[in-house]
């Protein structure tokens, strides 16, 4: 029987069945200090943040543990230094952007190859192939700055995979000089990081497009990424949700913004743009994005950039199934407007910001308060005072005038105080001395270019002087 036995093991492989061999980790923990919860191999093919703990029998500092792995598959895997639990991936060793890490894999280890009883050799965060470990750059202090302006936040926090472990919301930021941007000093060792910020309790959303010069996108999340040399710096002030500093603020009747809003009942749902300046503008760097419910994730209407709005002309966007009297003023229709009054509209010329209706990643329940009434079964008309859109919500819930529900006999047109004043008709009187002539049997007129034909306007004597 144990002939047969031995014959069906070594056919195994000319059968094509898989076969485990003894594989042994040893990694050099030179260059950290192991935690209270010890060091780990896992990930991949290994299993959780703590599947096969590693051990230091002779205090070298080299850990080691051994596991049986297929040898023919490859894989990943990856060193934990003092996980918490199997789902503590916050603890790995951070191999992001070197050669050995795999960035379709979390920047994880590859493993190799092999068939027959294997030792591996590192050294922890490091792509050495044996257990000597290079020398690392010491830590270095790295300045991290946002502009919260736009958004007239009270907090600010940074966090990412090697700052926080990606902790929410992250490690607090100050603003000091209350100029709405804050900072953050962190001694962190050089190399590449990702990382956000987080103003209050909402995360920012970054663009793997519009974002792509800051950012990096690995299985649907995109995070800011940076290079940190081997010297104290500070990094640039960035805007909010963007790659570069802040956009300056619209000095009022230069740029689009919301002029009415409409959430009637049903599907009676609008949303109208005005353009307060005296050229056209071109629709095609903008967009609506609408957030539901609090959420963070927008739904998003783009516009053609053939499309332009006249100079102080509005574009109306209304729901497919409103109202018959709302469609007869609409420019366009577009799902956009599947909106409730609790949730955030924001309008967007690329990446900044430009006008909001709300607030990003907040639920207020129903609706927010606005004026006399709320965003919920309302009509808001901007007001003529108001020549700019306005991306802090606490001010701009007090720009518009409220009428009740269903109220549609605004939309198409906009009165604002940017637009230069109708012109006013005045009286003029012609008086023309006929002293020279002698006036024809059909009479004296005026008339021609603004007044009309040639006899537009009779002229009349009625006291005989001429």
């Amino acid at each position: 029987m144990r002939k047969y036995l031995a014959l069906l093991v070594l056919c195994l492989p000319m059968l094509g069945i898989a076969q485990n061999y003894n594989v042994t980790f040893k990694v050099n923990t030179a260059n950290i200090t192991v935690g209270p919860n010890g060091l780990y191999a896992g990930g991949g093919v290994i299993g959780g943040s703590n599947a096969l703990q590693l051990t230091d029998a002779d205090g070298n500092g080299v850990y080691e543990g051994t596991t049986s792995l297929n040898g023919s598959a490859g894989g990943n895997f990856i060193f934990f230094n003092s996980p918490t639990g199997a789902a503590d991936w916050g603890t790995k060793e951070n191999l992001t952007g070197l050669p050995c890490a795999d960035p379709a894999n979390y920047d994880d280890r590859i493993l190799p190859t092999f068939t027959q009883d294997t030792t591996l050799l590192f050294c922890f965060g490091s792509c050495a192939t044996d257990t000597v470990c290079p020398v690392l750059p010491t830590a270095q202090n790295y300045t991290f700055q946002v502009d919260l302006s736009t958004l007239g936040s009270t907090s600010a926090y940074i966090r990412g995979a090697n700052i926080n472990n990606w902790a929410f919301p992250g490690i607090p930021m100050s603003d000091a000089d209350g100029d709405g941007i804050w900072d953050i000093t962190l001694s962190l060792m050089p190399g590449n990081y990702e990382f956000k910020y987080t103003a209050g309790t909402v995360e920012e959303t970054l663009d793997p497009i519009l974002n792509s010069a800051c950012t990096v996108t690995n299985f649907g999340f995109t995070n800011r990424y940076v290079t940190l040399g081997s010297a104290d710096s500070t990094l640039p002030v960035v805007c909010w949700q963007e790659c570069t500093a802040c956009a300056p603020a619209s000095t009022g009747c230069d740029e689009l913004f919301f002029s009415e809003y409409l959430e009637g009942s049903s599907n009676n749902k609008v949303l109208e743009l005005y353009n307060p300046t005296s050229s056209a503008i071109s629709m095609g760097t903008y967009e609506i994005q609408r957030f539901n419910n609090g959420g963070t994730n927008p739904s998003t209407m783009t516009f053609p950039s053939s499309l332009s709005i006249p100079a102080y002309g509005t574009y109306v966007i209304a729901n497919p199934s409103s109202a018959s009297t709302i469609l007869a003023s609409a420019d366009t229709t577009s799902t956009i407007t599947y909106f409730n009054g609790d949730d955030a509209i924001v309008l967007m010329n690329g990446t900044d910001t430009v006008d909001i209706i709300g607030v990003v990643g907040v639920d207020p329940g129903s609706s927010w308060p606005v004026g006399t009434g709320s965003t919920a079964e309302h009509t808001l008309v901007r007001k003529a005072t108001v020549s700019a859109g306005q991306k802090d919500w606490t001010i701009g819930a007090t720009e518009w005038d409220v009428y009740p529900s269903n109220t549609d006999t605004y939309l198409g047109g906009h009165n604002s105080n940017c637009a230069p004043p109708a012109p006013t008709d005045f009286v003029v009187t012609f008086m023309v001395n006929t002293a020279n002539i002698t006036v024809g049997p059909n009479g004296l007129f005026a008339g021609g270019g603004v007044i009309g034909g040639a006899n537009a306007l009779q002229l009349a004597d009625p006291d005989g002087d001429g």
